[in-house]
């Protein structure tokens, strides 16, 4: 057998961990990467040095697909199974189930245990034949190194080798490309209340746990998939009983699968997704995992899940390639929003993840009898009262609606692993942010806020609002045409200049108008030298304003004449404009901005043009500035900004960068107002406080006043 360039690297991996002293390596490769035809590969290899290895599975149709691959090698071998008669060969495959029965009774030692699909090495039975074998060298396989109960696999394997990911193997046409279907995004975080600078955990979980399946299984997948075969995964065996029959009912040729029906009615099920008899195969976690099915061009995800690892598994049984083959996943539970989609990038760890109870919540393996009340360990009857309880199906809600196709590069998982590989995460640039940000802040001293009514320009806000604000969002010129935007950093304050008022007065009647008998008209209030102030000025006073003073020519103001003695006979004088010194005025503020070039200082004042005018010009109307202001810095950070962008249907600039520039600034703000806060700080006690309301823990102030003036 040829082995692909990634296959002989895996075999060449896991021979150097056992080099560097390991005795448990666990091998990672995507669903469909040929894991089996790996492990059978290094299996003849051991046979050849005369060793014995010991193949684990847990399902009689992967006990099939392990024999098949070792006789396509050439390897001859026993199976420990039922139904199946021994042999005394040095490669054994034994299924778990069979296995653990005959541990004591059993005459054969391996010197390699290899575990098929892995990731059920911490379950009891599994664990009974690791241990009892702890003196053998193991090398485990799975595509999903976790579970869902939180146990990890650390204590059964000492090394990691990964295999290539997903989305190269897709790229080198090991695996089929995709698209995914789903219903609209349907959770609302808005009112899930934060505690402690997190989402409340009951609020959050009762939101969650509103299930439902969204749009009708067999109008979608004639809709996306028609005659393709296909696999729908169910949650129970009635349930799968409905999806088949509902496509039976609508013309197409459907079967079920499920783990009570006999082997050779699973393996008929199965064989007729190849040979055409079947075009849609219900199942209930037959094919959810490990199962080597026929080509396979569709996947009806009607099982919601909270596990990671059956997901992948799931999504996985249909990517196999072939030619001119786009895979179909018609995720009518939202799986790939919850967990991302099948190819993105996920980092692996042997460690255990440690889960916390919730308060409330009813422990696992504790059950109270509705008769009388007793606790006891789950059973089908009370041993107190003797009731028997019915058992409980899962019920799942059937909503009305259409699934839509899902952009990878517009998804909350895609753009948040997507960050890291952006500008703004990395050290490069934030180094430069950050030296920049402290050369002008000790030229200059930045502020974060202003006490300044800027003059705003906004044609989205109905209500004008004359405040802008760090982390606010502006838009400004490079050239004439070129508009770019930046975040507000901070401010830094211009200082003050000798101020100018240009004030129009009466001027004193001309030689001429005086040897003609003309006279103020308003003698009363008109006389020589009164200063009526500017001309906005005048215009809002509306005692003088188109009563007394009127503006002439170009808006300049002017004054009625009246005559000693013809009353018809009337002039016009135009009132003197001039200069008067008006003490101090403040030159306003410079905006210190982050753009995709790092720090940038922006003066309003500084435009150009006809008529210029020290606007500032927002990128949002003022809904989405209060968003935004009201961001905190917390682990949801990059959510918050990704919904921003989903609520605007990513319209123009709400795009990957908008998100990630904004969440830089977040952060980047956060930390700068802590610095300088706590740089100006003068005493022990004035330090502990600034340290307090910033997060930091009691004490903390304390500790690290001392370590800066150790020295001192």
């Amino acid at each position: 057998m040829q082995l692909r360039e990634y296959q002989t690297k895996a075999i060449s991996d896991l021979r150097s961990s056992f080099k560097q002293g390991n005795k448990s390596p666990l091998l990672v490769m995507p669903t469909g990467s040929g894991k089996t035809v790996v492990f059978a590969q290094i299996s003849k290899t051991l046979e050849l040095n005369k060793k014995n290895v010991l193949i684990l599975v847990h399902r009689k149709e992967l006990v099939d697909q392990a024999s098949n691959k070792l006789e396509y090698v050439d390897v001859f071998h026993g199976i420990i199974a039922s139904g199946y008669k021994g042999k005394t060969n040095n490669i054994q495959v034994a299924s778990v189930q069979t296995l653990v029965r005959r541990l004591e009774s059993i005459n054969y030692k391996p010197d390699y245990l290899i575990i098929d699909e892995a990731h059920h090495a911490a379950a009891g039975t599994w664990q009974k034949i690791i241990n009892f074998y702890k003196d053998t060298f193991k090398i485990g396989c799975t595509a999903t190194p976790e579970r869902l109960d939180g146990k990890g696999l650390g204590d059964y394997f000492d090394d990691m080798v990964l295999g290539p990911d997903t989305a190269t193997l897709i790229k080198q046409g090991y695996l089929a490309p995709y698209k995914v279907y789903a219903p609209p995004f349907k959770i609302n975080l808005d009112k899930i209340t934060t505690r402690r600078g997190d989402y409340s955990k009951p609020e959050l979980v009762e939101e969650m746990s509103k299930t439902s399946i969204i749009g009708d299984a067999v109008e979608q997948y004639r809709k996306h998939a028609d005659g393709l075969p296909a696999i729908a995964f169910c949650v129970s065996i009635k349930h799968a009983e409905d999806v088949k029959n509902k496509f039976l009912e609508a013309g197409y040729k459907a079967a079920i699968v499920h783990g009570d029906m006999k082997t050779t009615e699973r393996d008929d099920a199965i064989k007729g997704l190849a040979n055409g008899s079947v075009q849609v195969l219900t199942s209930v976690d037959v094919i959810s995992e490990g199962t080597d099915v026929p080509i396979v061009a569709a996947a009806i995800l009607l099982r919601p899940t909270q596990s990671l690892a059956l997901y992948l598994q799931q999504v996985g049984r249909i990517l196999r390639p072939q030619e001119n083959k786009t895979a179909i996943i018609l995720d009518h539970v939202n799986s790939t929003r919850t967990h991302g989609f099948v190819d993105d990038d996920r980092e692996w760890d042997l460690n255990p993840i440690t889960k916390s109870t919730r308060k409330g919540v009813k422990a696992v393996g504790v059950e109270t009898c509705k008769q009388c009340f007793a606790t006891y360990k789950p059973q089908p009857v009370c041993p107190v009262c003797g009731y028997r309880a019915e058992p409980k199906e899962r019920i799942l809600v059937t909503e009305e609606g259409e699934l839509e196709l899902l952009n990878k590069e517009k998804e909350p998982q895609t753009l948040k692993n997507n960050y890291k590989d952006s500008i703004y995460a990395q050290k490069e640039f934030y180094g430069k942010v950050y030296n920049k940000f402290n050369s002008i802040n000790r030229k200059s001293k930045i502020l974060f806020k202003t006490d300044k009514n800027w003059l705003t320009s906004n044609k989205f806000d109905t209500k004008q609002d004359r405040e802008v604000k760090i982390g606010d969002n502006i838009v400004f010129y490079e050239g004439m045409n070129k508009p770019r935007y930046g975040v507000v950093l901070g401010f830094v304050d211009k200082g003050y200049k000798i101020g100018h008022t240009y004030p129009y007065f009466v001027p004193a009647l001309t030689d001429k108008h005086t040897e003609m008998g003309f006279n103020y008209a308003h003698p009363e209030i008109v006389k020589e030298g009164v200063n009526f102030g500017e001309l906005n000025d005048i215009k809002r006073n509306n005692e003088i304003y188109n009563k007394i003073v009127f503006l002439g020519k170009r808006f300049q103001p002017y004054i009625n004449l009246k005559h000693k003695e013809w009353v018809f006979a009337t002039d016009k004088l135009y009132l003197r404009r001039l200069r008067r010194n008006d003490g101090k005025s403040h030159k306003g503020y410079k905006l210190i901005l982050l753009t995709e070039k790092g720090i940038e200082q922006y003066d309003p004042s500084d435009k150009t043009g006809k008529n210029p005018l020290p606007t500032v010009n927002f990128k949002q109307e003022l809904k989405v500035r209060e968003q935004i202001r009201d961001i905190k810095v917390d682990k949801f950070l990059i959510e918050k900004f990704i919904k921003i962008c989903r609520d605007a249907s990513f319209r123009v600039d709400y795009n990957a960068d908008w998100i990630y520039r904004n969440v830089f600034a977040k952060k980047f703000i956060d930390t700068m107002q802590k610095k300088i806060e706590l740089r100006e700080c003068k005493t022990v006690e004035e330090f502990e406080a600034v340290a307090v309301k910033h997060g930091y823990k009691k004490g903390w102030g304390y500790y690290q006043w001392q370590l800066r003036n150790k020295n001192k």
